[in-house]
């Protein structure tokens, strides 16, 4: 498990029907591309690169205690009232889950790949006196495993962001799923609180 401020990624399974998923995090990753197109906080280049790790943040069954470096990369563009975004990172595993889950688990490397588009549905115009925004957003995310695992999620939302925080939701669809080592998803659900500093 990953751990940053202002966020709880985690999925945890409902009770209700086995391989489903609610997702309480709002960025998926810790090199997730910004959520929001807002001009004002875009400083220098909008395409950057990261190294990070995933330290260990506790033992079995909520990690893997386990060091696990990644190296990733973001691209962000904004035009008016459109935002796009795309990123990419390798996370190596070092460690395993005694059940894997999720992906991610297994001792497999992965591969996160991600894109997604946003549109600011109010106000038209965002100027410094803007309070906030509302967004509508179509994500393409996906992530492929070197034990062969290979999923591929469409996953439309939407988005209210004020100056200090935002506010998420959103559902991940499959519309690939060619997984062996862990159990399917039929759907993801999305809900995020974010504070932005």
């Amino acid at each position: 498990m990953s751990r940053r401020l202002g966020t709880f990624p985690a999925e945890i399974p409902t009770t209700t029907t086995p391989n489903h998923y609610l997702r309480p995090s709002s960025p998926r990753n810790p090199l997730s591309p910004p959520s929001a197109p807002v001009q004002g906080r875009l400083q220098g280049p909008p395409a950057k690169s990261k190294f990070l790790a995933v330290l260990p943040t506790a033992k079995a069954p909520f990690g893997s205690d386990s060091f696990d470096p990644m190296i990733g990369f973001v691209y962000t563009h904004i035009q008016g009232r459109h935002g796009f975004n795309v990123s990419a990172r390798y996370k190596f595993n070092t460690g395993v889950r005694a059940n894997p889950v999720r992906h991610g688990d297994s001792k497999a490397d992965i591969l996160h790949y991600d894109t997604a588009y946003l549109y600011r549905l109010s106000s038209a115009k965002y100027t410094a006196d803007t309070k906030g925004a509302w967004y509508a957003i179509a994500e393409l995310h996906g992530t492929y495993e070197t034990n062969g695992d290979h999923e591929f999620f469409l996953s439309p939302g939407v988005m209210y962001e004020a100056r200090d925080w935002a506010l998420e939701a959103s559902i991940s669809l499959p519309t690939l799923q060619e997984v062996d080592h862990r159990p399917h998803a039929d759907y993801i659900l999305t809900l995020g609180v974010r504070f932005l500093f």
